[in-house]
């Protein structure tokens, strides 16, 4: 939770999440949703219904790319449907993986976690949105400390479409979440061609992970199964690759974008979690600052299918 009376420091100590609720004639544990998940939706719709609060980029469709960083693809983007303007029926599934996460999702050591597969086929597709971006050396100054310029920093809006894909893997417990950097999404840095033969002549044990061929498979003693997110992107500062994958336990998502340039910004660390509606919400970071620094950029996401929006603005407090 958010301390007090500074609500930008993270709270450290292990407080529970969780509360009892009375339903149906009986008591419940469930944890309740971030608070960061309805700020950032909150703040996407006050931006909807007053955009001249945006104050860098008075032009949103223009494509301005970042020095340094440019399309070759001569793309277009297309700007996406406003995020809460339409009215979207939802029946009662929409919600299920959400009571799923409450739950079952209290802490790591006493609660059972989600199943692996929860969120399968709820990723992938076109995604197509826009997203609002602080000014990066405000966001410096906050990430060290000094939150004033979180008030009276400046921040724009661009568009941005991402194209997913899912695949399934079998894995060793000690394995899941991979074996690399959490600022990487787990995977390795600075793998050449030959690293990936020698891997690739590993046996199963000795990699400790595998493709998996049949999902419905119980699982082996020691095994579990992760999904893993790959694809590209397109924005006004270029384009992206794209790999992640999505944490057992919650269904946390962990999207690492790169747009392939040497500049210590050309690479971006998405979390967030999929909740009803089809909605990705939570917030990203980049990959220069130190990871003990927890200043984050918080990310919400709509997703119609084939639909996304994004947004960032600056805010400290729940870590992911």
């Amino acid at each position: 939770m958010l301390s007090r009376p500074n609500a930008f420091m993270i709270e450290l100590s292990p407080n529970p999440r969780s509360t009892q609720v009375k339903r149906l004639g009986r008591w419940w544990r469930v944890s309740s949703p971030y608070q960061t998940t309805c700020a950032s939706l909150s703040f996407m719709q006050l931006l909807e219904r007053h955009p001249e609060l945006i104050t860098l980029g008075k032009n949103p469709g223009a494509q301005l790319p970042r020095p340094g960083v440019a399309s070759s693809s001569g793309q277009k983007l297309n700007g996406p449907n406003p995020l809460l303007s339409t009215t979207e029926k939802l029946d009662s599934t929409h919600w299920d993986n959400d009571l799923y996460r409450a739950m079952n999702c209290h802490d790591p050591i006493t609660s059972s976690g989600m199943h692996p597969l929860a969120f399968r086929h709820q990723i992938e597709g076109l995604w197509k949105g826009k997203y609002l971006y602080f000014d990066y050396n405000a966001y410096q100054h906050v990430v060290k400390g000094d939150v004033r310029s979180l008030y009276e920093g400046t921040y724009g809006q661009e568009m941005q479409e991402w194209r997913l894909e899912e695949r399934v893997i079998n894995v060793k417990i000690d394995k899941v979440g991979g074996d690399g950097p959490m600022l990487n999404a787990g995977f390795r840095l600075g793998l050449t061609a030959e690293d990936e033969e020698y891997e690739a002549s590993l046996c199963v044990e000795e990699r400790g992970w595998e493709p998996c061929t049949d999902e419905s498979a119980p699982d082996r003693p020691g095994w579990t199964k992760e999904i893993l997110i790959s694809g590209t992107g397109l924005s006004a500062w270029g384009e992206v690759k794209i790999q992640g994958r999505v944490r057992a336990w919650d269904g946390l998502v962990t999207i690492h974008t790169d747009f392939g340039i040497p500049e210590s910004t050309g690479k971006w660390l998405f979390r967030c979690y999929v909740t009803s509606g089809n909605k990705l919400v939570g917030r990203y970071r980049d990959t220069f600052t130190m990871e003990n620094m927890r200043g984050e950029l918080p990310i919400g996401s709509f997703r119609s299918r084939a639909v996304l929006t994004l947004f960032h603005y600056v805010l400290i407090g729940i870590d992911l």
